[in-house]
């Protein structure tokens, strides 16, 4: 990669900065102060060398910083940034009607998976400080704020250079097509980056007219076929629906039958229909034997080819290279990861903007079709399982799992394969554990396969005490006692739960209620019931930690444990309780040891909890 630096900017009535962060650690951080104070011209001309000699790496910079970066530049006042500022994030100015400060910049907002706060991405990867804004967008500063300001500048340089380092695969991936396509990638999400390389391929300057379709409708592949009157009626109605557009969004409007009645029942079990995918119902069941696995390989891009559409306004040519790539990718798949990588984003990511009439890949009519026959495919392979006397235990999307001691199962749904042109990878569990259909854990000969909550925690996913679901996976592969597994952790982090807080929260550490204090409360708070005595002790916590406002905010980001004289966190604008708050202590700061306060009853009693979701019975 190119040399990088990363950057963040700080904009306040009165104050401005721009904070920029080297590989080796260097900081450099210019600013201005003073309600028509510019930047000094040695400033703007070092950060004007920079920019010519390093790729600018930030996050949400090219809707913000860059476009701000530039003004800064220009020798604007704090007052006129500021004006700026809020214009770009409150007002009507758009991002594509500022200029940037440089086109050689990386965004990696959009890289990130499942969008979040820069913050909320570094409680995910377990930095050591999350840190708020600490003064109002608005509020104007005094001299000494400034520095606090500046403190907080660096910790987001931090977090930002943590996020790139995690993502560093993926923008990998994405320097190479940027250098094999001749166009710049590298601030683009997955599904971005296959319109984009299909643009390039198809010679696309300008967004083609695409007509929005009043309705689409169905036809299903001939393979299609029930033993069931009811699922062929059912075949049936997806076909002779006409599916309305939604012509402000370009969605399709799921049928009102559809929503009526969206459960279809195959050997006792019941699955969830729509215009999405299919999935079971199961609530902490759990297996434990000959348990199979079958997922259909490359489902939607599969199902994609064999339905020969395409964008209308893309023609056929687009099919032949989507079916270049998922060819090649089947070729290369084990051999060859970081080219595999590569085209599965362009196979999935396509498939992501299907359904979006802003994309030159808008194709309602061809997600319509790979949806539904997805889902009617696998319905049709659990009733031929249910027919040959196999018990189906579970189905999501792609794939199912039932219980089958041989391998008929596995040669029955490989002939079906066959008929339908689809590959099914097969796989054999000792155990299967569910919570639901999305959270559940697999246990295989030496390892365990979780899903959802009891996953690890990561880019996509917020930790929620990662410790209790270690324990719980320890438990059930080994047989290890789970408090034994919780009690010998010395990580603080992997007890926390990190959490984005809308408005912000608050918490204190006071104890509270003082008698005397609570007394002269409960006068003031009337109450037409004698047992709303709880609710009003409660009101007075929280009306406590409200009353101090500022000097008790904790963030819109939070992360903390649970302490045996913990104390909830509450939301700053509504004063209702943060959910799975009560008896917590901020951890914003991570700490080299567990607090000696730790409730380790608690993470016993969560432990137990969890366990007893997916459906474990002693």
């Amino acid at each position: 990669m190119n040399k990088i630096v990363f950057y963040d900017l700080e904009v306040s009535p009165n104050y401005f900065l721009i904070g920029i962060k080297h590989e080796d650690g260097k900081i450099e951080q210019y600013s201005a102060f003073g309600k028509k104070a510019t930047l000094k011209q040695k400033h703007i001309n070092r950060v004007q060398k920079l920019l010519n000699e390093y790729a600018f790496v930030g996050f949400n910079s090219l809707n913000y910083d860059s476009p701000i970066l530039h003004e800064m530049l220009k020798g604007k006042t704090t007052q006129q940034i500021h004006a700026m500022s809020f214009d770009l994030v409150e007002g009507d100015l758009k991002r594509w009607e500022c200029n940037i400060a440089s086109k050689n910049q990386i965004d990696i907002m959009e890289v990130a998976p499942q969008q979040a706060s820069l913050k909320l991405y570094g409680a995910r990867l377990g930095t050591k400080k999350l840190q708020d804004l600490p003064y109002g967008v608005h509020d104007k500063l005094t001299k000494p704020q400034t520095k606090k300001m500046a403190k907080y500048n660096v910790n987001d340089l931090d977090l930002t250079e943590a996020l790139y380092t995690a993502l560093l695969p993926q923008l990998k991936i994405r320097e190479n097509l940027s250098k094999k396509y001749g166009i710049d990638v590298m601030s683009r999400s997955d599904a971005q980056v296959a319109e984009d390389v299909f643009k390039k391929l198809l010679g696309i300057t300008k967004k083609p007219k695409i007509d929005k379709p009043n309705i689409v409708e169905y036809t299903a592949p001939k393979y299609i076929k029930f033993k069931s009157k009811e699922l062929n009626k059912l075949r049936d109605k997806f076909e002779k629906t006409n599916y309305a557009i939604n012509h402000k969004s370009g969605s399709i409007i799921t049928p009102d039958w559809i929503k009526e009645n969206d459960k279809v029942i195959i050997g006792g079990i019941a699955y969830t229909i729509g215009i999405g995918g299919i999935h079971s119902n199961e609530k902490s069941v759990a297996h434990v034997g000959d348990i199979k696995n079958a997922d259909i390989q490359s489902m939607y891009p599969s199902l994609i080819i064999n339905s020969g559409k395409f964008p209308i306004q893309l023609g056929a040519e687009w099919m032949n290279i989507y079916r270049g790539f998922r060819d090649d990718r089947i070729l290369i798949k084990h051999s060859n990861k970081e080219l595999s990588a590569m085209l599965k984003i362009f196979l999935n990511g396509s498939f992501g903007k299907l359904g979006s009439h802003y994309s030159v890949l808008y194709a309602p009519h061809l997600l319509l079709d790979t949806t539904i026959t997805g889902q009617l495919t696998l319905l049709m392979t659990i009733e031929a399982l249910v027919d040959a006397g196999i018990t189906v235990l579970s189905a999501n999307t792609d794939g199912v799992e039932y219980i089958d001691s041989t391998n008929k199962g596995q040669k029955l749904i490989d002939k079906l394969g066959k008929k339908s042109n689809l590959v099914w990878e097969h796989a054999a569990y000792k155990a299967l554990y569910s919570r639901d259909v999305n959270s559940y854990v697999a246990v295989y000969d030496g390892e365990v396969k979780p899903k959802g909550f009891y996953a690890e925690a990561g880019l996509s996913k917020s930790p929620q005490y990662p410790i209790v679901q270690e324990a719980i996976r320890e438990f059930l592969l080994n047989g290890t006692s789970m408090k034994k597994t919780i009690k010998k952790c010395k990580d603080p982090a992997q007890f926390c739960v990190s959490r984005a807080v809308t408005g912000g929260a608050l918490w204190s550490s006071k104890t509270y209620p003082d008698t005397d204090e609570y007394e002269e409360y409960i006068k003031r708070v009337p109450f037409k019931q004698n047992k709303a005595l709880e609710k009003r002790n409660d009101m007075y916590k929280r009306d406590f930690v409200l009353a101090e406002g500022m000097n008790n905010y904790i963030g819109k980001t939070v992360r903390y444990l649970y302490v045996v004289d913990g104390k909830p966190m509450f939301y700053k604008k509504s004063g209702n309780r943060v959910p799975q708050s009560d008896g917590c202590m901020p951890m914003m700061e991570l700490t080299k040891k567990v607090p000696k306060n730790l409730d380790y009853n608690k993470y016993y009693e969560l432990a137990e909890r969890h366990l007893k979701e997916l459906g474990w019975v002693k």
